[in-house]
C-alpha cells in the first residue's frame, strides 16, 4: 500500500521533457533519431526515460535490435503524453492569438490520397493567405484519422471513403472519377465507355 502511494506521488515529478522524449522515441522508432530530433545526447535521452520509468514504477519502452516497442503501460502514457503536449501547444496558440491575428496551429489527420494529392495545394494557399497559421499534417489510414479526431489528437480529418459516425460532423468536399487509360492501338481505345 505504501509503495503504491509513493509511486502515485512520484507522478508529479514527470516533466514535459520526459513526455517529449517518449513521444519522439515512439514517432522516430529509435533512441538515436529521437535524440537528434530533440537536439540532446543519447545518454541524456536514455536518462530521461529511465527517470520517467522510475517515477511511474514500471517499464514503458522495450528496446530491441529491431527497434523500440511500448509496454502496455507505455502505450497508455504515450496516448496521454500526446494530449498533454498538444494542450501545451494550444496554450501557446491562445497566448499568441492575444498578440496577433490569424495565428496558431491546426492539427490535421488525412488518409494517403487526400494527404498526397489534395491537401498540399490547399495548405499552400492557406499559408499564403494566413502565414501565422501552421498546419501539422499527419498521414494515416481512414480509421486512424477518425480515431485521432475522437481522441483529440487532430482537429480535422480528410479521408477518401464514406464514413458514418454520429460523434463527428462529416461533410463531403470533393468528388472524383476513375478513368481507364489504354494505349492508342488497344481494342478498347475506340470505345467511349467500358463496363466493369
Amino acid at each position: 500500500m505504501l509503495s503504491g502511494m509513493m509511486r502515485y506521488d512520484n507522478f508529479r515529478y514527470i516533466s514535459l521533457q520526459q513526455l517529449e522524449a517518449l513521444r519522439e522515441i515512439v514517432e522516430t522508432g529509435s533512441f538515436t533519431r529521437a535524440a537528434a530530433g530533440l537536439f540532446i545526447t543519447q545518454p541524456s535521452l536514455t536518462k530521461q526515460i529511465k527517470n520517467l520509468e522510475e517515477y511511474i514504477g514500471t517499464k514503458v519502452i522495450n528496446r530491441k535490435h529491431t527497434g523500440v516497442t511500448l509496454t502496455p503501460e507505455g502505450k497508455v502514457l504515450y496516448d496521454y503524453a500526446k494530449r498533454i503536449l498538444r494542450m501545451r501547444e494550444e496554450v501557446h496558440e491562445k497566448i499568441l492569438s492575444l498578440k496577433e491575428n490569424e495565428s496558431g496551429n491546426i492539427f490535421v489527420s488525412a488518409s494517403s490520397i487526400p494527404a498526397t494529392y489534395l491537401l498540399p495545394n490547399v495548405i499552400a494557399q492557406l499559408r499564403n493567405q494566413a502565414p501565422g497559421i501552421r498546419v501539422h499534417l499527419q498521414t494515416v489510414d481512414s480509421e486512424e484519422a477518425r480515431l485521432s479526431i475522437l481522441g483529440d489528437q487532430a482537429e480535422i480529418g480528410f479521408i477518401g471513403k464514406e464514413l458514418h459516425d454520429r460523434k463527428l460532423n462529416i461533410v463531403s468536399l470533393w468528388k472524383d472519377r476513375i478513368v481507364l487509360a489504354v494505349a492508342g492501338g488497344h481494342p478498347w481505345s475506340q470505345k467511349k465507355s467500358i463496363g466493369i
